[in-house]
């Protein structure tokens, strides 16, 4: 009925409905049928049937839902499997310490969906936790344990799970932490760059994001333990649960943010989720697989880096080992280093406890510089003997940024470490500044240790020339010290001799018609034959002749025991007596019987020997005898030690020649130095081509002497104990050459591992030692017998300084200086560059331990002139510290200086 009124109607009204469009009128006619269905009958209520129906719907929505959990579930399995199989395939192969780091952060990404993984090392010798990898801090990034709640994983070696910050006990650090390193703004980066890989990749919604919170909310902290010592060396952090877990720029369904807010609202607040015990475990498992992998990495490293090592630690003990002047060892030791240490500068300072300082021997921007001992970084570590790590050098109060304002250079860290000696003595230190790879390490201390080891063997080998070289190349310092120092070794002296040689024009004036001048002394003094002995020789045998068949000085008894004294003064008994103590000493070595030696003769070689020195002040036969007891002394100690010493390593025939050259080792001296007599053009220069002029005139003059029948004291000995005796004693004698002392006293030194008695070289160099360190004796000597010296050694000094002004040569400063602050000034130098380090290699060495009391004594003088230098500082300082001079206190000396 309704269609056909409807249809009625629709006839009867088409006319007027022309103007309605089809779908107009349709929705008028559905209209009109619900009004009509509305008047027949009330809405029925749903049945059984319509409850079936949608009991089957909901079935099928849970299946569904059910099947996207599993799904989801699937999803994040498969994402942490991959991500865990990844990370396990990174790890088990070759990789690095930094490698392993990175892989965790990229594998923890994925797997636990964290806004920010950071892995710090942790550094226990600086209490630092060092950023190794992180999206929220820069790399290197140092903090402090105790500012970090990662101290809390360090200190327990526990995991920490912080689900909501703002409640938790450890809010304040946290936040502190989050001022500190501005980590606001890296949060709102990182959030910014998902905000726009959503948009994208994804075309998800991020609206919130945008207006969440940058602070940190949750914190996930679990340690990485070392496999050795079984403490932590590495944490994990993760911050902030992102809802977004994304592998490959997909998002998977429950890394979506719509369906994410939907289904995970629990886990949600303002966007951000607390981390799960689930999450727990799985970044334990993370952890134990990095500390096993961190473990195999450190070990591949290490081996790599003892290999590197090993190559540049042979490379610097061949340069330990080998010849060069110590700054040029050191400068290649220093460059190797950098092969091994990547730092931007390393510098080496050298300690001198003479002037309490430290001078810069090798840098590459700065050299010869010097410091006080007690200021200070290296004087620190100098004065403490302990190594210094200074992870922040504007931060110490150690640090003088005044070089760095010089150099235009800015330090950030530095190591600095002290050289010892065998007896822990600080003698150097090395300093690395500015690591390029971060901070300072342990094994960073550990490689300069291993290559300090060999730095103070050089220093100790080279201590000498080390020494000499401070002294001689600082901008500061005495000029007269220097000029003096100068003539002990062997590089200045030798540059000298060739400045002093192209001069030499000036020797003309020097030849002498003369024939009875044979060799002119240059002292202005009456002449006298001092090349040919055989007329002194002829009167001395018709001398002895006169007198007696026995020796001189041997109708008297001799007591023995008073030469077997440090205190013998050698200024009281006469020539007669002299040699006659002087052939106690032969026979004290039971020398004479065993090697058949003529009484007459003996006494006779001793006789000429005596009347052949000069008169000199100092070097005259006083000189000579004083060495020699000085020699006999040393031999005699080392007999009484009945212990496996130097003396042990000697035989009687060593002795024998040690006694001759001791004696004779500075015959017919003419009073001046090896250098007056080549830059003043002498014939004993030209005779031996200008080295070791005085030392080969003696050689030759002692053996002169023997080769007199009456005198041949070696007529008992074979020919090869002849021939060997004479070459030892020769040697013996050249090497009290001034210019070969830093040479002599370098390889005593370096005996530190003894002496050997089947070694030729050994047994030469011990009495070559002796008998130069006897030459050298007279600051070892008690006080009042030392000063003396050091009168005569100065009018002698004085009396060469003033032939030098006459003859218009240039003249030696050192020499011309009387006053008291001078004479004390170059003595103490002479002790303590000169005398010391070789008198002291005796007992060190363990060579002749009981020379300590000689040392002991060496030291009192030392003192001495400490106070005169002090006394005449002051003096200079007040008003009338030139009127002392000038009313004759200019005289006074208090201790000898050796041969020069």
């Amino acid at each position: 009925n309704n269609n056909n009124n409807n249809s009625n109607n629709n006839g009867n009204g088409s006319a007027g409905d022309d103007d309605l469009s089809d779908g107009e009128q349709q929705d008028q006619q559905h209209e009109a049928k619900h009004e009509n269905d509305n008047d027949e009958e009330e809405w029925r209520p749903f049945t059984n049937e319509d409850q079936e129906k949608l009991i089957g719907i909901a079935n099928e929505i849970g299946v569904i839902l059910k099947n996207v959990h599993v799904y989801t579930a699937e999803q994040n399995a498969r994402v942490r499997t991959d991500a865990l199989l990844e990370v396990l395939k990174i790890m088990t192969g070759d990789v690095s310490s930094e490698q392993v780091m990175a892989s965790i952060a990229n594998a923890t990404y994925r797997m636990l969906g964290a806004e920010s993984v950071n892995v710090y090392a942790v550094d226990r010798t600086l209490d630092h936790l060092v950023v190794m990898e992180s999206k929220m801090l820069e790399r290197d990034t140092i903090v402090p344990i105790d500012e970090h709640v990662g101290g809390h994983v360090v200190k327990f070696a526990e995991r920490l799970n912080i689900a909501d910050v703002q409640s938790s006990p450890h809010r304040d650090l946290v936040r502190a932490f989050e001022r500190k390193y501005n980590v606001s703004a890296a949060l709102r980066k990182l959030r910014h760059d998902d905000d726009d890989g959503d948009q994208q990749g994804n075309n998800t919604d991020s609206s919130s994001s945008s207006s969440m919170s940058t602070m940190i909310y949750s914190v996930l902290l679990v340690p990485i333990m070392g496999m050795e010592k079984r403490e932590v060396v590495a944490v994990i952090e993760c911050v902030n649960k992102h809802r977004a877990l994304q592998r490959d720029n997909h998002s998977y369904f429950l890394g979506s943010t719509r369906l994410h807010r939907e289904f995970h609202d629990a886990y949600t607040a303002e966007g951000v989720t607390f981390f799960t015990e689930q999450d727990q475990d799985l970044l334990v498992v993370l952890a134990k697989q990095a500390s096993i992998s961190l473990n195999r990495a450190q070990l591949h490293a290490k081996l790599r880096r003892h290999e590197q090592v090993s190559d540049t630690l042979l490379d610097i003990v061949k340069t330990v080992g080998s010849d060069g002047e110590v700054e040029m060892l050191i400068r290649k030791i220093i460059q190797k280093t950098y092969v091994i240490l990547p730092v931007e500068r390393l510098t080496l300072f050298v300690v001198d406890r003479i002037r309490n300082e430290l001078w810069c021997q090798v840098s590459k921007d700065a050299k010869g510089f010097r410091v006080p001992l007690d200021k200070g970084i290296v004087g620190r570590v100098a004065t403490t003997g302990r190594a210094l790590i200074i992870p922040d050098a504007y931060k110490s109060e150690y640090f003088n940024p005044e070089m760095d304002r010089k150099t235009n250079f800015v330090t950030r860290n530095i190591l600095c470490l002290p050289i010892k000696d065998k007896d822990e003595q600080v003698v150097a230190v090395i300093q690395a500044i500015n690591k390029k790879d971060g901070q300072f390490t342990p094994v960073d201390v550990d490689i300069l240790v291993t290559i300090n080891v060999e730095i103070a063997n050089l220093l100790k080998r080279k201590s000498l020339e080390a020494m000499f070289t401070s002294m001689l190349t600082s901008k500061s310092g005495d000029k007269q010290a220097k000029a003096f120092l100068s003539t002990f070794t062997s590089p200045a002296d030798l540059r000298a001799r060739r400045r002093r040689r192209a001069a030499l024009g000036l020797g003309s004036d020097d030849e002498q018609d003369d024939e009875d001048d044979e060799d002119d002394d240059g002292t202005g003094n009456p002449k006298r034959n001092s090349l040919s002995v055989k007329s002194s020789l002829a009167a001395q045998r018709r001398r002895s002749r006169r007198r007696s068949a026995k020796p001189l000085g041997m109708t008297g008894i001799v007591q023995l025991h008073k030469i077997l004294r440090w205190d013998f003064d050698a200024f009281e008994p006469s020539t007669e007596e002299l040699c006659g103590y002087a052939y106690h000493m032969f026979e004290y070595f039971n020398v004479v019987q065993s090697f058949k030696v003529v009484p007459d003769k003996l006494g006779n070689f001793l006789e000429t020997i005596a009347m052949s020195y000069r008169n000199n002040p100092y070097h005259n036969f006083v000189h000579g005898f004083s060495t020699m007891h000085c020699a006999f002394m040393i031999l005699v100690r080392g007999r009484k030690l009945d212990r496996d010493h130097a003396f042990e390593k000697m035989r009687r025939l060593d002795i024998f020649a040690t006694l001759i050259a001791a004696v004779a080792h500075d015959v017919d001296h003419p009073g001046y130095s090896n250098d007056f007599a080549i830059k003043s053009g002498s014939k004993l220069a030209l005779l031996y081509n200008d080295v070791s002029v005085l030392e080969n005139h003696h050689a030759s003059t002692c053996f002169r002497i023997i080769g007199e029948s009456d005198c041949d004291i070696l007529s008992g000995l074979s020919f090869d104990d002849r021939r060997e005796l004479r070459a030892s004693a020769i040697q013996a004698i050249l090497s009290t050459d001034m210019a070969k002392h830093t040479t002599l006293t370098s390889a005593v030194q370096n005996k530190t591992e003894g002496l050997a008695r089947d070694d030729d070289v050994d047994r030469n160099l011990l009495m070559q030692a002796i008998v130069h360190s006897s030459d050298l004796s007279n600051p070892c000597l008690p006080a009042a017998i030392s000063r003396k010296w050091a009168e005569l050694v100065i009018q002698e000094f004085y009396a060469q300084a003033q032939m030098e002004k006459a003859r218009g040569l240039p003249v030696t400063k050192f020499m011309s200086k009387k006053d008291p602050l001078s004479v004390a000034k170059l003595n103490a130098n002479f002790i303590d560059y000169v005398v010391r380090p070789l008198w002291a290699a005796f007992v060190d060495n363990n060579i002749f331990p009981d020379l300590k009391v000689c040392l002991d004594t060496l030291t009192a003088n030392r003192e001495a002139w400490q106070r005169q230098i002090d006394e005449y500082t002051a003096s200079e300082d007040g008003d009338d510290g030139g009127d002392k001079r000038k009313n004759g206190q200019g005289d006074r000396t208090s201790q000898g200086d050796g041969d020069n």
